[in-house]
């Protein structure tokens, strides 16, 4: 497996800086997982939890909108690097922060 024996990611964070105008893209990996649900991760195995922030400082091209997608993006793409196929939002987005759990449903679209 992918983690060496380790079962769960310990809680990371990934900071990002966004220059005007560049948005992050989802990679090949990121766009094989998905935005679950609640309901839908039940039977997913939860591989551990990350922070995705946005260092927006100085920035006033995003609006709360923009910093959601941004975040969720780049949790996505956190959650193929490791190896998941689920990130589900925890809790509100605050000063550009949020935690995601991430998990292997195993929806056949990963490895």
């Amino acid at each position: 497996m992918i983690f060496g024996g380790m079962k769960r990611i310990a809680a990371s964070v990934i900071s990002l800086a966004l220059v005007s105008g560049c948005a992050p893209e989802l990679t090949l990996k990121g766009q094989k997982t998905t935005v679950g649900h609640p309901e839908q991760i039940k039977s997913c195995r939860h591989l551990g939890n990350t922070k995705i922030s946005l260092d927006t400082a100085g920035i006033k091209i995003l609006d709360k909108e923009e910093v959601h997608e941004h975040l969720q993006i780049e949790a996505r793409n956190f959650a193929g690097r490791i190896g998941a196929d689920t990130v589900l939002p925890v809790g509100e987005m605050k000063e550009g922060s949020r935690l995601f759990k991430l998990y292997m449903c195993d929806t056949g679209g990963q490895n």
